[in-house]
């Protein structure tokens, strides 16, 4: 293999690796080739273990985008907030949470260092990002100033908005109208820097790539910055660290500007809930499909319901997996599914089946008595066995 070759194999590596990206367990992923139909990832796929999951990005940008989607990372109530959620999105559990908890009155400094929320100066949740962690340290400044009955009320505003097709819709909207120059601009410098580079160099040798292609990269570099910078500004006011890093970050580095839209697509929409995003990418059977299992889990949430014995926290926990509930129903009914018929009892698979978890829907014998994968739920009674013909 000779030098040339070597160095652009070392550069598509480097790129390559660009096109990886971590998510935190509680966050799911959205992807789409072509923009033609959507997927729902809602786990790693390249690797996983308990803190989240790895994920690749179509490598070929614009014909592929990316999307994640959290909601909020924590529980909160009129008592304060909760650093646990009982909800489960992944099939291998929830994340690790540590379930602190701080009533509104005791909250006394919002900040944000890096990709942590620290409340009162010690850490509340960590992120992918800063994104999230700066959006959430803003909206928490916002309610922990307000009057207890104003609070109430912008507590359900927020949750029910989460859920709210139409904002994601415009979010979106305002997304990509923001990376349409990121978009061109990727492209063609991927074009550049893998097809017209290695062709000039085999044809021209060296020279001319430290007379004029160099150059000629790094205005293409620093454009690509500076259209980033602006998008960022747009999206995440806030982020300044954040936005300077990964500026100067893109003018510099070649082999991570031509992926200089993905913290945009990963971050913008990251405060709505997966379900909402997901009625509104996913196919309605493909959607109803996962929709059965969101609907079982907010009802029978994986044991423990709630990681604090503190009685407020645990009505922390419980209003809001209410209100949850209650924003998830509106959105169903709005698409036309009704989940009233989700909870019932399934046909027993064979006849020494005769009780169920009502959160998995796995089946038991007589002999069992809890759901192990589910935290030890209690079973309840199948329908009868029936022949199928």
């Amino acid at each position: 293999m000779s030098d040339r070759e070597s160095l652009l194999l070392v550069l598509v590596a480097l790129y390559l690796v660009e096109c990886l990206f971590w998510v935190k367990r509680g966050g799911v992923v959205f992807r789409t080739w072509f923009g033609r139909r959507w997927g729902y990832v809602p786990d790693g796929e390249l690797a996983r273990n308990d803190h989240g999951g790895l994920h690749w990005a179509w490598p070929l940008p614009p014909f592929g985008e990316v999307l994640v989607c959290r909601g909020f990372p924590f529980s909160f109530g009129p008592q304060g907030i909760l650093a646990f959620k009982s909800e489960c999105l992944q099939c291998n559990g929830r994340p690790l949470q540590s379930g602190r908890f701080v009533r509104w009155d005791e909250v006394d400094s919002i900040s944000v260092s890096g990709k942590k929320l620290l409340v009162n100066g010690e850490l509340f949740w960590s992120g992918d990002s800063v994104h999230t962690p700066w959006m959430a340290a803003e909206w928490l400044k916002t309610v922990s100033d307000l009057p207890a009955n104003q609070r109430l009320q912008k507590l359900e505003e927020s949750l029910s908005h989460s859920y709210d097709r139409s904002a994601f819709k415009s979010r979106l909207s305002e997304l990509r109208t923001q990376i349409s120059w990121l978009n061109h601009l990727c492209t063609c410098f991927l074009i550049y820097l893998f097809g017209v580079v290695p062709w000039v160099v085999s044809r021209f040798d060296w020279l001319p790539a430290l007379y004029w292609l160099v150059p000629a990269m790094f205005v293409q570099t620093g454009w690509i910055s500076f259209r980033f910078v602006r998008a960022h500004r747009h999206l995440f006011p806030g982020a300044t660290e954040e936005r300077f890093k990964l500026g100067l970050i893109y003018a510099l580095a070649p082999a991570s500007s031509s992926r200089a839209r993905d913290p945009l697509t990963k971050g913008a929409l990251e405060t709505f809930h997966p379900w909402c995003a997901a009625a509104e990418l996913l196919k309605l059977p493909e959607f109803e499909r996962i929709a059965r299992s969101a609907w079982r889990d907010l009802n029978y949430p994986r044991f423990p319901e709630c990681v604090s014995g503190e009685p407020d926290a645990m009505a922390v926990e419980a209003w809001f997996r209410k209100r949850s509930l209650e924003a998830l129903e509106s959105l169903l009914i709005e698409i036309g599914l009704d989940p009233a018929d989700w909870l019932l009892a399934p046909q027993a698979t064979e006849a020494i089946h005769t009780r169920y978890c009502p959160r998995c829907h796995a089946q038991f014998t007589t002999d069992a008595g809890t759901c192990s994968e589910c935290g030890g739920r209690p079973l309840l009674p199948l329908h009868g066995f029936s022949m199928k013909p």
